[in-house]
């Protein structure tokens, strides 16, 4: 009996010894980001003390760094009545995570209120509100895309979904990594990148010289400057470029960027955000079209377990079309940003079907339309898919100058959309420094769309006439 009471009172020992040594451990794994294993020990610690306001906080915080940011919500929400401190600033980073960023935006400015009440610096604090501000602004101007597929894949091996036919280019893995080089369609440059003296990325590119590529040469500042850049991606004009990128322009981790190659060697327009719902507050990159299937390709981790991202095929617009912010409810534009459901997307059935029919066609190698190297309506009747069907040597030349102008149709044309969305949102200053670049910009693009049609025309009638 004295044996039996001595076993339960060491027991009962032990078990007070680990119970007082819990928030100990829980509090060196959270402090270590450890975030995995802190999110059980807080759960374990608030089931014991479900109105501990610390506790809720933590555990809230693991449940956002483990991507759980919904669940997160009421526990932020307790903690803040308990008055612990930092509660306002995880909730709105909570918001964020969800796309609520008109909510975000409003706890963040709470929280900024309170730190100016305790004298406390709150220059940490104006960085994320303006980060949240700036998502709002683009949540505003969200580009209604048609998404064909999407596929959860392992994130060392997330090229494997990409399925780009060869006369788009190549894009393989870089030194068995999760970054990526492009090879172009003629095999004559390669784009990809490498870490610099400051420890981050930077985009090179290099020219084949006879038999082997030159040596990398770095793009300009504008691109790679204060920050890390990767993922590269050029049109078969070798003007528009894609790529990723973080830094203060950026939603989130990896935004992926559009520019165009300047008049002079290796300059470059100023990058410019591709917006939602190409991108979120989580990592999205590798931006790819194939201009020949017409399917565009990018990766994003948004709402991903460790390790794994989501690649989405979709149907790139030949021009910006933005959802109706006015006239869209709230939620379901969040729902659209986010892709959480791609079938929403699909207004277009025939659309879909045809784009994955054109994919499956060059998986399969036996693409009748995929093969085509031009599409150029003559008549009601009569198609040239080869610059071997035009019989006129005047007209064959003719549609070579009328190539070259649509595609700086099509990249004005962008620009000027691109340009439009920011006067939208922008302020009175930016609207300002704005109107006069739109206006001459517009301009340009109808002049060369007149330009454009005339050409078209006369291409037809010197063919009909042969």
């Amino acid at each position: 009996m004295r044996k039996l009471l001595f076993t339960i009172i060491c027991t009962c020992a032990m078990f007070e010894s680990a119970v007082a040594q819990m928030p100990a451990q829980a509090q060196t794994m959270y402090q270590k980001g450890d975030y995995d294993n802190a999110l059980t020990a807080y759960q374990k610690l608030l089931k014991a003390q479900p109105s501990n306001g610390v506790y809720a906080l933590r555990y809230g915080v693991c449940l956002i760094r483990t991507g759980n940011p919904q669940d997160a919500i009421n526990h932020l929400q307790l903690a803040i009545k308990k008055k612990v401190t930092g509660g306002q600033s995880f909730l709105a980073e909570a918001y964020n995570a969800l796309y609520l960023f008109e909510d975000a935006v409003d706890m963040q400015e709470t929280y900024i209120t309170e730190l100016e009440k305790r004298k406390k610096s709150t220059e940490e604090a104006e960085e994320k509100l303006d980060l949240y501000r700036k998502n709002l602004r683009m949540i505003k101007a969200v580009e209604d895309i048609t998404v064909i597929d999407s596929v959860v894949v392992d994130k060392k091996h997330f090229l494997s979904a990409y399925k780009i036919s060869p006369d788009a280019g190549n894009l393989s893995a870089l030194d068995n990594s999760e970054y990526t080089i492009f090879q172009n369609e003629l095999g004559n440059k390669v784009m990809y990148s490498e870490v610099q003296n400051d420890g981050k990325h930077s985009i090179l590119v290099a020219d084949k010289l006879e038999d082997k590529f030159g040596e990398g040469i770095l793009l300009p500042s504008n691109i790679n400057s204060g920050r890390n850049a990767a993922f590269p991606f050029q049109e078969a004009d070798g003007i528009t470029t894609y790529f990723a990128a973080d830094g203060p322009e950026s939603m989130g981790g990896y935004d992926i960027f559009v520019t165009r190659a300047g008049n002079d060697v290796n300059t470059y327009l100023h990058p410019e955000n591709m917006g939602m719902p190409f991108n979120s507050p989580y990592n999205d990159y590798m931006y790819a079209i194939d201009e020949y299937t017409g399917i565009g390709w990018f990766a994003s981790d948004r709402f991903q377990p460790e390790g794994k991202v989501c690649v989405y095929a979709f149907i790139p617009n030949s021009a910006r079309v933005t959802i109706d912010y006015e006239n869209t409810d709230k939620k379901e534009l969040a729902r659209l940003a986010q892709l959480k459901n791609i079938q929403a997307t699909q207004k277009n059935q025939a659309a879909v079907k045809a784009a994955k029919e054109r994919l499956a066609a060059m998986i399969s190698e036996s693409p009748e339309e995929v093969k085509h190297t031009i599409s150029f309506v003559i008549s009601d009747t009569k198609t040239y898919y080869e610059m071997s069907d035009f019989k006129s040597p005047q007209a064959r030349q003719m549609f070579q100058s009328y190539q070259t102008m649509s595609k700086k149709h099509k990249e004005l044309a962008k620009q000027l959309d691109n340009l439009r969305t920011k006067y939208a949102t922008g302020s009175a200053t930016e609207k300002k420094a704005l109107r006069d670049t739109i206006l001459t910009l517009e301009n340009q693009v109808q002049q060369m769309e007149t330009e454009c049609l005339t050409l078209a025309k006369q291409i037809r009638n010197l063919e009909l006439k042969s």
